[in-house]
Formats: structure tokens, C-alpha cells, sequence
């Protein structure tokens, strides 16, 4: 872009979308929902909430702080965020479990059942589960029973209250 030609800008510009498409296709997701993924069920609302503000607060810092960086140490200051991205390789590997084909349930259930601070360390805690169209279709009848139960429980509810009311209308009267 110093030299001024379009040659030039329009590379720099094609690059920036192709980094933009493959962040927003890559790691970016993983900021909102894999912190919802990993928190057991009764604090996951505000477990999601302190990640979505470190996502906000990150963003902000490095807004603010990237401008002071290149001023007072120009293209070096790549090698800090160089730095602090490769950081994450090892607190990946050590820290993370694998959600992939895994039920929040089942996934509650292995910080239950083998609490660790280096849980990425556990083969059974990084192995991507595949389901299979069974197992899927098992899944969701299941699911389907549940919301079945659900819904005639709720229909007996609203008959019963129907009756009560009747009888309370029939009994002023």
C-alpha cells in the first residue's frame, strides 16, 4: 500500500476479506459458544455472559492498544500478537475438551465424573464423538417422548383447571 498503485490496494483488500471470511468461518464462533458448552447447567446464563464481556473487553484492548503498539515499535509489535496467539496452542491442548458430538448433558456429566484442571490432557475428553443416523434418530425420539409427556401432562393440567372452574362457576350459582 506505501507505493500508492491499485495493483496494490486492491491485493490488500482481496486479503482482508479472505482473513475476514476464514476468522469468521474459523476460531471466531468458538469465543460465543463454546464457553456456553462447557459450564455446568445451573450457572451457564452467566458463564456465557463473563465470556461474551472478555470477548468485548479483548476487542477493546486491542482497539485501543494497537494504535500505540505500531507508533512506538512499527511492524514489530506483529510479534507481541504473534506471541499471544501462540499462547493458545498449549492452553488449548492442556485446558480444552472436545464438545464436538456430545449433548451439554454429556458433557456436564465428564466435568462431573473426572474433574481436572488439565482436562484437554484426557483422551476421553478430547475425542470427537461421530453419531450415527441411529443414534440421532434415537436421540431425537427420545426428545420426542419427553415433549409428548410434556404435552399431556400440561392438557390433563388445563382439563383439570377447566373442571375446577366449572365447578366453582356451578357452585355460585
Amino acid at each position: 500500500l506505501a507505493s500508492g498503485s491499485f495493483n496494490g490496494a486492491a491485493a490488500a483488500v482481496a486479503f482482508i476479506f479472505i482473513y475476514l471470511d476464514c476468522f469468521t468461518l474459523g476460531i471466531l464462533p468458538v469465543s460465543w459458544s463454546y464457553s456456553a458448552e462447557i459450564q455446568p447447567l445451573r450457572v451457564r446464563n452467566k458463564a456465557t455472559a463473563v465470556g461474551v464481556f472478555s470477548h468485548w473487553l479483548s476487542n477493546f484492548v486491542v482497539v485501543m492498544v494497537t494504535p500505540i503498539g505500531l507508533t512506538n515499535i512499527g511492524g514489530n509489535y506483529f510479534w507481541i500478537w504473534a506471541i499471544v496467539c501462540a499462547s493458545f496452542i498449549p492452553l488449548t491442548y492442556f485446558f480444552g475438551v472436545e464438545t464436538s458430538g456430545r449433548t451439554l448433558e454429556q458433557v456436564d456429566k465428564m466435568f462431573y465424573e473426572e474433574p481436572r484442571l488439565c482436562m484437554g490432557l484426557s483422551k476421553n475428553h478430547t475425542r470427537v464423538i461421530r453419531n450415527t443416523r441411529a443414534d440421532e434418530e434415537h436421540r431425537f425420539a427420545e426428545f420426542a417422548q419427553v415433549a409428548e409427556k410434556r404435552h399431556s401432562i400440561a392438557a390433563e393440567r388445563k382439563a383439570s383447571l377447566a373442571a375446577e372452574h366449572t365447578n366453582h362457576i356451578e357452585e355460585k350459582s
